[in-house]
């Protein structure tokens, strides 16, 4: 599918995935009103860098009371290996966020992509960020 005016969004996610390339990862938010194409947008930049990088995607619930860190967990398990070991092991909150480390492997950066970030209610406890405490030194970054 073709983005028609998305040009100038695609081109400042370029950047970022380079600095994440030069090893300062961040954080990035795309916001708009529902529909206008985010989902659209962060897809079609992850499918033009299949290759050179790993897109791992989780979404909040839009529950009245969502699973705590439920992202998080998505994330984890499709990243699969140690990290879905350490989720199978229903670890404390503190062993999840550290375990995040093992994505920063050599391997190519990380594009985690938390979806619907709006339906909680409460973020610090049911999709919280902890993991990007160290994202400046880090090759991976998040929408």
């Amino acid at each position: 599918m073709e983005l028609l005016e998305r040009q100038a969004f695609l081109e400042s996610l370029e950047g970022f995935l380079a600095s994440a390339r030069g090893g300062r990862g961040c954080l990035v938010l795309v916001g708009g009103e529902a529909g206008i194409g985010k989902t659209s947008l962060v897809r079609a930049f992850c499918d033009r860098h299949g290759g050179d990088t790993r897109a791992l995607w989780g979404a909040c619930d839009a529950l009245r009371t969502p699973r705590p860190l439920g992202p998080l967990l998505d994330i984890a398990r499709e990243a699969g290996g140690e990290l879905a070991a350490v989720v199978a092991a229903e670890p404390t909150r503190h062993r999840l966020f550290s375990a995040f480390d093992l994505l920063d492997s050599a391997g190519p950066p990380v594009v985690a992509v938390v979806e619907d970030a709006h339906w909680p209610t409460r973020p610090p406890s049911t999709c919280s960020c902890s993991p990007a405490a160290g994202w400046p030194a880090r090759r991976r970054w998040w929408w």
